[in-house]
């Protein structure tokens, strides 16, 4: 899939997610207490609680990350540090995987924010889908480094 199509299709996804969240959010907010859990132990348990208002934070926070990266899909020349030498004959296929890179990365961070969202709904909070979601943020990089130097090699 070309690194263009993957950035459309993670950014739609993203605000699709955003979107639900904001949406079940108003579904939820008559029956959630006036004071909710707002961080997490690594057991899942509640170790701080605030006002059910902050459950918004969550939201403005993953459009804020979803806007930063979608900033850096569009140059990767400038934000990627590269661990291979970029020349004239590998410069485009190492900005397609770091575009390719960040489209992921850019999906599983949005998907942690919102879910720290979700999960102050649920008492103790599962926590293996935020270890699987930062275990997929690791394997993205390892994926990314990997490729780009493979290009550098094939150059």
């Amino acid at each position: 899939m070309s690194a263009k199509k993957l950035r459309t299709i993670t950014s739609v996804i993203c605000f699709l997610m955003i979107f639900a969240y904001v949406i079940y959010l108003q579904a939820v907010w008559s029956s959630l207490p006036e004071r909710v859990p707002i961080h997490f132990d690594l057991h899942g348990v509640p170790n701080r609680y605030g006002k059910r208002g902050f459950l918004f934070f969550e939201p403005i926070l993953a459009l804020l990350i979803l806007g930063l990266m979608m900033f850096c899909e569009n140059i990767p020349q400038d934000w990627c540090n590269f661990p291979v030498e970029v020349t004239e004959e590998n410069k485009e296929q190492l900005y397609e995987i770091g575009i390719k890179m960040m489209s992921m990365l850019k999906l599983t961070g949005v998907a942690v924010c919102l879910y720290a969202g979700i999960s102050g709904n649920l008492s103790p909070a599962p926590m293996w889908p935020v270890w699987i979601l930062i275990g997929g943020c690791f394997g993205i990089v390892i994926w990314g480094i990997r490729a780009m130097k493979k290009a550098g090699k094939d150059q």
